[in-house]
């Protein structure tokens, strides 16, 4: 203005959301006008309010999440990801474009080429080759448990011959053809089964019941070895070893004894033995994601045979990404643990996030009407006409009294600022009608 220049904010006046001091705020863009919102269902909402996008939050890189959905996919019709079996067998290149093609519609859930597409393409195999070796350790350890103990000690035998014998024949049409029908009934069946040993006895009830009667179903069909993990093998070995150190086998067989009859709570007293093993042990071995397993085989004793030596653990270094689950670029792959957080994340993290963003949209929307921001919007008017009065004059006398007011911009910035505001109403502009 006239001589002077002036540091301008172009940004246009807007209404969005941020969080500020834990809260969630409506924030008019260019000011300092904040304002929390307390709609009831953004509230409810609050523990996504920091994700960024949909695909990660604190405990769940993208890279993992993107790796979920491509074994997810593995096989399916038209997802045109092969099979676990065939996913083994590619190098990481020949299965990068795969990956990228895959993640290409995916826009939405912020994935960065050359970053998240090769982390999810090395995780993904380590997936593949563990689930062709694991064989049934691919389902959680207490769902296994929980399938096991029902089957094994609580059903009645004429039962468990009965439908055994079912399901094995169901089992043998998956030996010579990929489509088995029939297969959700009988887990159906099982699932039904198994809810009301949870509700009778109490035991497992954080457990997924359809992931247990999946497991059952796979063992039935099979060979029906209930398999048993290495990790619960060695600490079994290894709370025995402590108690015959230390000499306290005596006193722990007498403790069993006494509920030899009683396998609900004979299995309650031993998941107390193990897990009081556990708060003082710093043995390699002990390991609380396996206490249930550890219980059921101090009470069924299986063979040895039955122990699977496959692991379900691996590190996968060259990770490119950044996140709190990754270490100096080395990602520390658990199979079950991996499976059990993001099947948990995809269940309630990514519909809540969903949620999220379509309130705030409504509420954003709904204030922006209410306070009628369009009105606000600068316009130029259409009867204005900067003519030799208004450009050589007025404009100058403008630039001169907000440089006293505000400061210029720039080496002309005054120290001593004061002055009022200067206001001119040029002739012609209807101060007298």
């Amino acid at each position: 203005l006239g001589k002077h220049l002036f540091s301008v904010n172009t940004q246009a006046l807007d209404l969005t959301t941020i969080l500020r001091d834990d809260e969630l705020c409506l924030h008019l863009t260019g000011t300092n006008f904040f304002e929390a919102i307390s709609h009831e269902g953004l509230l409810a909402t609050r523990d996504v309010w920091d994700q960024e996008v949909v695909s990660e939050n604190r405990s769940v890189y993208r890279g993992e999440f993107l790796a979920w959905w491509l074994l997810e996919a593995a096989g399916a019709e038209g997802a045109e990801i092969p099979a676990v079996s065939e996913l083994v067998k590619l190098t990481p290149e020949e299965l990068a474009p795969l990956v990228q093609k895959f993640m290409g519609p995916r826009y939405c859930e912020g994935y960065t080429k050359g970053v998240h597409d090769v982390d999810a393409g090395n995780i993904l195999l380590a997936l593949a080759r563990m689930r062709e070796s694991i064989g049934l350790l691919r389902f959680d350890a207490a769902a296994r448990v929980m399938g096991a103990f029902y089957w094994n000690v609580l059903a009645d035998p004429s039962t468990t011959q009965e439908l055994g014998h079912r399901i094995k024949s169901v089992g043998a049409i998956g030996t010579v053809f990929d489509a088995v029908t029939g297969q959700d009934g009988y887990i159906e069946d099982l699932q039904n089964r198994l809810d009301g040993f949870v509700k009778s006895t109490g035991l497992f009830t954080d457990v997924s019941r359809r992931e247990a009667a999946e497991y059952l179903f796979c063992e039935l069909s099979g060979e029906a070895t209930f398999a048993v993990s290495q990790a619960a093998g060695r600490m079994t070995d290894a709370f025995k070893q402590y108690l015959k150190g230390r000499d306290y086998m005596k006193t722990f067989n007498a403790s069993v004894k006494t509920l030899k009859e009683d396998p609900v709570n004979c299995f309650v007293l031993l998941r107390n033995w193990v897990q009081a093993w556990l708060a003082t042990s710093d043995v390699e071995e002990a390991n609380a994601d396996y206490l249930d397993e550890t219980a059921l085989v101090l009470l069924t004793s299986p063979p040895k045979s039955n122990i699977i030596s496959a692991t379900v653990d691996a590190s996968i270094g060259n990770i490119v990404g950044t996140h709190s689950v990754i270490d100096g670029g080395e990602y520390h792959l658990n199979y079950n643990r991996f499976c059990r957080r993001l099947t948990a994340f995809d269940e309630t993290a990514v519909p809540a996030f969903a949620s999220y963003t379509e309130l705030k949209h409504a509420v954003v929307d709904q204030a922006r009407e209410d306070m009628r921001l369009e009105e606000f919007q600068p316009r130029v008017l259409t009867s204005f006409v900067r003519n030799k009065l208004l450009n050589d004059v007025y404009l100058p006398l403008i630039g001169d009294n907000l440089a006293k007011q505000i400061g210029a911009a720039g080496d002309a910035k005054r120290t001593d600022l004061m002055g009022l505001l200067l206001l001119i109403s040029p002739p012609g502009y209807g101060k007298t009608t």
